[in-house]
């Protein structure tokens, strides 16, 4: 339904995108919904008239958060503006590459290009990251660690502060892939079924792009220096998508149903079991796990 809505013109796009980005403020992935919706309509009818949808939306956007917000001529209209301008921007400009290229796996690395100048603009305008993190940061770690001693509460600060950045980045990069991943199916439901599902299925990175996604985690995992750490996060990030993928394409290709998928989302939530998917994502690019899995398959 929502897709279907999207997909109809520009103001409906608008409607939709910049309703679920105010709606975010309460429900925090309904964001991800007004990004599929700006991605949905780049991919279907272009640059120029997604550049049109995407300002009828921030302008909508804007309007919505300053009547929500009771501030008409004060935060609220501005806070609309920053929020589309951080979560519509990158999603309008992958979704454009990816519209032009079809493949998943030049919008995702753009998307880490993206997060990547995050980090860059962090480092470029601010004296001391760390500082800045710390901070902001310090009111929600001793409203939060009620009880608890003054000495592990600075250690907590401490390393929230050292990953402040590589957090801003990679929560770019996930809320960019989520919508124009998300924006994807909907295309693919309305216009070509099965489309997203082939495509995630054969995601992989080129072999020279994981091996400096590998040597940006090692590097900071062995020097633990702030500005290498900022690096390696969004560089995890795309590892674990390839991982997904890889798990995904073996799934289907070895029809194992989808309570393995569940299963798979449910071990997330352990941090362990993000490092391994990592792994395999990383891995596949030498082995390639699903040409063997289609190898074994067919030699059945």
């Amino acid at each position: 339904m929502l897709a279907q809505f999207a997909s109809r013109g520009p103001w409906q796009t608008a409607l939709l995108a910049s309703s679920t980005l105010t709606l975010a403020t309460v429900l925090p992935p309904m964001v991800w919904f007004s990004a599929a919706a700006i991605a949905l309509y780049v991919m279907r009818h272009g640059g120029r008239s997604g550049l049109f949808a995407t300002g009828l939306a921030t302008a909508a956007a804007a309007l919505f958060h300053a009547l929500t917000l009771g501030q008409l001529f004060s935060g609220g209209a501005w806070f609309g503006l920053y929020a589309a301008a951080v979560f519509w921007t990158p999603v309008f400009l992958v979704a454009l590459v990816l519209r032009v290229t079809e493949r998943l796996e030049l919008a995702a690395l753009l998307a880490f290009a993206l997060s990547l100048l995050v980090v860059l603009g962090v480092y470029l305008y601010v004296d001391s990251p760390r500082a800045l993190w710390t901070e902001h940061l310090a009111p929600f770690v001793r409203a939060s660690g009620e009880g608890v001693d003054a000495e592990r509460l600075a250690q907590t600060l401490d390393t929230l502060a050292r990953f402040g950045t590589g957090m801003l980045a990679s929560g770019v990069l996930m809320n960019t892939l989520i919508g124009v991943f998300l924006g994807r199916s909907w295309q693919a439901r309305l216009y070509q079924p099965g489309g997203f599902q082939a495509a995630f299925h054969a995601f992989r990175l080129p072999r020279g792009a994981s091996a400096a996604l590998a040597a940006m985690v090692v590097a900071a995992w062995l020097t633990g220096a702030d500005a290498l750490i900022a690096l390696a996060m969004p560089a995890a990030v795309l590892l674990l998508v390839q991982g997904l993928a890889v798990i995904h394409g073996i799934v289907g290709i070895r029809q194992m149903g989808v309570g393995w998928l569940i299963a798979l989302y449910f071990a997330l939530m352990l941090i362990y079991s993000v490092v391994l998917v990592g792994l395999i994502g990383l891995v596949d690019a030498v082995v390639d796990f699903r040409r063997r899995a289609l190898a074994r398959r067919d030699s059945d």
